[in-house]
């Protein structure tokens, strides 16, 4: 969710918004390891995870080709998360008697800070231009620390950095 724009560059080829919000995702995962027994046996793991995030975030676009429906533009974003993540996951090792299986419930704090570099494509539909389609690609750095409350493992950093895509399409009021 936008929460500002910057009406004073409302006409250039500058355009900057600041924005918050909250995601709340929800991932299952059941893998299953089928060799024989001297290769490792068989081993079942299932999980589920949630995740509860907020954030805050800022964008900037530079655009370096505009008509009346179409602009392309360079665009920088940046964005700070903090939330909670519960994962509950089960372990099954059916090689060894008697069949052990083992449970865990991980609950930990993380917050961190994500970048982006794209190419951002805009192109306006209907008559007024109120739809707007979007596509971005480009490249994504996200820094992740990670408080585990259990496990005596203290707290633990995470760096991901890749190719960044993604479309959509807009209403504006």
């Amino acid at each position: 969710m936008r929460v500002a724009a910057f009406p004073a560059l409302r006409f250039t080829r500058l355009s900057a918004y600041l924005r918050a919000g909250v995601s709340f995702v929800q991932a299952d995962l059941h893998a299953i390891n089928t060799r024989p027994p001297p290769f490792g046996g068989f081993y079942e793991q299932t999980d589920r995870t949630e995740d509860i995030l907020g954030n805050v975030g800022f964008g900037l676009v530079y655009f370096v080709y505009r008509d009346n429906r179409a602009k392309l533009g360079l665009q920088l974003e940046g964005e700070g998360f903090y939330g909670h993540r519960s994962q509950d996951s089960s372990e099954d090792l059916h090689s060894f008697d008697p069949y052990p299986i083992v449970n865990a419930r991980i609950d930990n704090d993380l917050y961190g800070g994500l970048g982006r570099s794209t190419v951002r494509f805009e192109y306006a539909l209907g008559r007024r231009g109120v739809f707007k389609f979007s596509a971005d690609a480009g490249m994504e750095v996200k820094y992740t620390r990670i408080q585990y409350s259990d496990f005596g493992i203290g707290t633990r950093d995470e760096l991901l950095w890749g190719p960044y895509a993604k479309i959509g399409l807009k209403y504006s009021f």
